[in-house]
C-alpha cells in the first residue's frame, strides 16, 4: 500500500493500531468522569489508556503483568496501574471505583480468559469493549454476567475508515 505524501511511514503503520483504540474508546462511549479499566498494555492498550484519559475518563486503571508496560501506561495518563499476577484485579478495580466497577472495561489482551473476566470488573449498565483479534471461545454465563447487569459488549477489531484524515471514502488501510 502507498503511504500518502508527507506522512511518515512509521506514523502510517501506527495509525492502524491507533484507529483500533480510537474505535474502542468511541464504541465504549467514554465520557468525562467515567471510570475505565484497560487490561492488556501492548501498543493498542497503551493507546486506549491515553485516549480514555484524553476523553476525560477518571480514574483510568491499567493492568498488565509487564512492568515496563505499566510504567508506559502511567506516563500516558493511567491514574492507577495493576499487576494482575500480584493482586486481585477485580478487587482492586472495585476498590478504586468505590465498589461500582469500571463503567467501561477494555480488553486489549486478546486473551479469552481475560475477556471472560471483564464483566466482573464492569459496573452495572456499563460497557465491555474488546479490541483486536480474539481467537478461541470465551466461555461465560451470558445471563448472569451480561443480562442481569445490563452490560453492553462492543467489538472493535479494526479501525473505521472515517477515523483516518485521508481518503475516508476509500481507505484501503482500514480494510486490512
Amino acid at each position: 500500500k502507498t503511504v500518502p505524501e508527507g506522512v511518515d511511514p512509521v506514523d502510517a503503520c501506527a495509525s492502524i493500531l491507533l484507529g483500533i483504540s480510537l474505535r474502542g474508546v468511541r464504541g465504549g462511549k467514554i465520557r468525562i468522569g467515567d471510570s475505565v479499566a484497560v487490561v492488556g498494555l501492548g501498543v493498542i492498550g497503551l493507546y486506549a489508556v491515553h485516549l480514555a484519559k484524553v476523553a476525560g475518563a477518571f480514574p483510568v486503571i491499567a493492568a498488565d503483568p509487564v512492568g515496563l508496560r505499566r510504567d508506559a501506561a502511567k506516563k500516558l495518563g493511567a491514574d492507577f496501574v495493576l499487576d494482575p499476577l500480584a493482586c486481585d484485579t477485580k478487587a482492586e478495580v472495585l476498590r478504586l471505583t468505590q465498589g461500582e466497577g469500571a463503567r467501561v472495561s477494555i480488553d486489549a489482551s486478546g486473551t479469552p480468559r481475560v475477556i471472560a473476566s471483564l464483566p466482573d470488573l464492569t459496573a452495572a449498565y456499563g460497557r465491555v469493549v474488546v479490541l483486536g483479534g480474539v481467537h478461541g471461545s470465551v466461555p461465560f454465563d451470558l445471563y448472569t454476567r451480561f443480562q442481569k447487569s445490563n452490560l453492553t459488549m462492543v467489538g472493535c477489531g479494526s479501525a473505521y475508515p472515517e477515523d483516518f484524515p485521508f481518503d475516508a471514502d476509500r481507505n484501503e488501510l482500514a480494510l486490512l
